[in-house]
């Protein structure tokens, strides 16, 4: 059984709102400011500019095996990041996926991210 799925991520960041007295109490909606998004817009591997892969088995006894710039488990198809988990045959009959995250690359203190998810199975 194999699972895709799909995401689109736009990261935005707070601005601070006004900071002039106001004599009447009113609520304040924060002004958001784009300062990155990936739409993935490009077919293939995710951008090495932007994103990191983790490899190996990371964390928590997790069965999956982390591949790096492998298309089978993270690739960019119609303008959608597409992480699959896979059920390798073989010597090992190993699961392979992909984590991928843009530590060292792109960062944010305080902000929004939002992100679309379609699941395929």
């Amino acid at each position: 059984m194999k699972q895709l799925i799909a995401l689109s991520v736009i990261a935005t960041l707070a601005i601070s709102c006004s900071t002039q007295k106001k004599t009447t109490p009113e609520v304040l909606t924060p002004q958001w400011e784009l300062v990155w998004e990936d739409n993935f817009d490009v077919q293939g591997l995710p951008d090495s500019t932007v994103w990191s892969y983790e490899t190996g088995y990371i964390r928590n006894g997790e069965a999956q095996f982390y591949t790096e710039s492998r298309l089978e488990n993270a690739r960019v198809e119609n303008e959608n990041l597409v992480i699959e988990a896979r059920k390798e045959t073989g010597e090992n009959d190993s699961i392979t996926s992909a984590s991928i995250n843009t530590y060292g690359k792109k960062s944010i203190l305080y902000g929004r991210v939002e992100v679309r998810q379609i699941t395929h199975r």
